[in-house]
Parts: C-alpha cells; structure tokens; sequence
C-alpha cells in the first residue's frame, strides 16, 4: 500500500523526537545569595553572590552532589569560580534539599581593610549557612574547623563572620538543539523528498 509524503513526513519527525537525546535538556539551576557581616570590622555591610549547578543527574533520593558550574561574589571586587582555584565543596543535597557547598576566596591583599580585600567564605553546613572573613596572616583554614561550623561561634582564626541569605532556585533548560536532533530532522526531511519523488516517478 502506497503511503502519503504527508503520513511519512510526520513518521520522519517523530524520529527525529525520538533520536534527541534527554540529556540535551540538562538544567543549569542559579541560586542567588546575601552575605550579612554581623562581628568585625565589617559588621552590617552586605555581599552578594550566586552560584550554579546542572541538575541533569540528580535524582532527589538520598545524598547526593555536583559540582558547581559558576559561582560570583561582589566582595572588595567581583571574583568567579575560577578565583577559587578548586577550593570550594562540592553542592550536596539530601533527598533533593539543599545540604551543604562551601566557596573560598583567597585574595593577594593582607593585613587590614584599608591595605587589601579580605579572603572569604560563603558556605551551607547542615543547614547552617555561614559567611567568614579575614586575612592570610589570620591563619584562617580551609574547610574552617569545628568552632566555625556553627555561624554563632567565635570563629577565632578569622576576623569576622556572618550569615548568608540563599533565595529560591531558579531554572534555564537549554532548548533541544544539539548535532543529534538537527541531524535527526535534516534526514527526515530529505527521507520525505525522496519519497515524494519515488512517487512522481
């Protein structure tokens, strides 16, 4: 039985769905930050920031964790992922929360405000977001230890702390565009042509 160029046009397209592959809609996730300065020499003041992550491959079950695609932070100058030089901590969750991440910036500056930008840390603990401050010669650690897992906490190897304000997650699914569905449409148009052809002949 002869079939229409319309009936396999429509077949070709729904190859073409069928070949794109789920992974091209991979979700890049963007949560924005306000870092609070609440003891030091820069209580009250306010930092912002936000860092990235592609959610493609979590399930929401258990624990599980990324690493982080981008982070900014507009602290005494504008740095990004890449001015961590790898030290941060990967974004972990716990069946689908939030559960902890972790970004240190180590700037050239040191010794007081006014001679140089302090280093920084903006981080998520168990649910306990904290932001700590100071300089290299404070002897700050990375990750910090046990008396700055808690934001209250006196933090002495740093200069200050604070908290950090995380807002809702937003989400940008990429369009479906990559080489595979293009490839996938270009044959079925050129699969609909020859057989509209096959049956003019």
């Amino acid at each position: 039985m002869a079939r229409s160029p319309l009936a396999v046009l429509l077949a070709c397209f729904g190859f073409g769905l069928i070949a794109t592959p789920s992974a091209s809609l991979a979700s890049i996730v963007t949560v924005d930050f306000t870092a609070l300065a609440q003891s030091g020499p820069l209580t009250g003041h306010l930092y912002t920031g936000s860092f990235s992550y592609d959610n493609s491959g979590l399930t929401g079950v258990g624990y599980e964790s990324v690493n982080p695609t981008a982070y900014t932070l507009n602290f005494f100058g504008n740095y990004s992922l890449t001015d961590t030089n790898g030290s941060y901590i990967p974004v972990s969750f716990s069946n689908g929360a939030l559960n902890s991440l972790g970004f240190l910036i180590e700037t050239p500056g040191a010794g007081t405000v006014a001679s140089g930008a302090p280093d920084s840390y903006i981080s998520l603990n168990q649910n306990i977001p904290q932001f700590l401050y100071g300089y290299s010669s404070t002897g700050e650690s990375f990750p910090p230890n046990g008396s700055c897992l808690d934001a209250l906490g006196s933090c002495s190897n740093w200069e200050g702390h604070g908290t950090v304000t995380f807002s809702s997650p937003t989400v940008a699914t990429p369009e479906p565009g990559g080489p595979i569905p293009v490839l996938a449409y270009v044959s079925a148009i050129g699969l609909f042509l020859w057989m509209r052809h096959r049956a003019k002949a």
